[in-house]
């Protein structure tokens, strides 16, 4: 999207972690999945690493992913009323258009097949980070939900889950964990529709990156640094 603040990697720099983003019909583990969007990121601002991202303060890999299902054809997976309601609010509109854009234009995929797509992705996107399989950050806001669906999904499908047990980060854990929310500037998520499920991605990694930066800047010392990053850890699934 015009203006999202993506910039590309140089061979020297490492990429820190992955965020992704489901949409969804629902909201039990067997949820119909209307679209998933990832991106890989680093853990520096701009002003820390040298580089030029186009206008923002955030480094994302250009290489982003962001699939769409037919959430009507999935017909042993659930949704639910209060969802429904909830995606036909006028708040919605703009991310309810573009899903519906897609299937209207062919552009979905069978949930297998969008599955193993991100699976792809997932395998190349963990290359460009700074862990390996099983050592590999991988955010979302709430692993009980996105986790869980996509875990479900993949499972239902007959495919091996693509995500180990160690790697993902509960985004609104980390957040959460400093007083005063990271300030986001209208230059850093110019062009993202609230929803859209690789712009919620991008936000909620400039949201971790943000809040890296304030941690660096906290003036606290080595020890507060190293608290607080060994905390990301506890928000891992067991």
């Amino acid at each position: 999207m015009k203006g999202a603040p993506t910039q590309k990697k140089t061979s020297a720099e490492r990429l820190y972690g992955i965020a992704f983003d489901l949409e969804t019909m629902g909201t039990r583990h067997d949820a119909r999945i209307i679209s998933i969007g990832a991106v890989a990121f680093s853990r520096r601002r701009v002003e820390d690493s040298g580089e030029d991202a186009g206008g923002s303060s955030f480094i994302i890999h250009e290489d982003t992913f962001h699939e769409f299902a037919n959430p009507f054809k999935q017909h042993a997976r659930s949704d639910d009323h209060a969802t429904g309601q909830w995606w036909s609010a006028p708040e919605q509109s703009a991310a309810f258009e573009v899903w519906q854009r897609a299937i209207k234009a062919g552009k979905t995929k069978p949930l297998p097949e969008l599955l193993a797509a991100f699976g792809v992705w997932l395998g190349r996107a963990r290359n460009q980070v700074e862990g390996t399989w099983g050592e590999t950050p991988i955010w979302c806001r709430g692993p009980h939900f996105d986790v869980a669906i996509l875990q479900d999904a993949f499972a239902e499908c007959g495919l091996p889950f693509p995500i180990h047990f160690r790697e993902p980060r509960d985004a609104r854990t980390a957040l959460g964990l400093i007083a005063n929310p990271v300030p986001v500037s209208d230059k850093d998520v110019e062009g993202l529709i609230p929803h859209v499920a690789v712009d919620d991605a991008k936000r909620e990694a400039i949201e971790i990156i943000g809040t890296n930066y304030h941690l660096d800047n906290l003036g606290r010392g080595r020890k507060a640094r190293e608290t607080f990053r060994a905390s990301f850890d506890l928000a891992t699934l067991s």
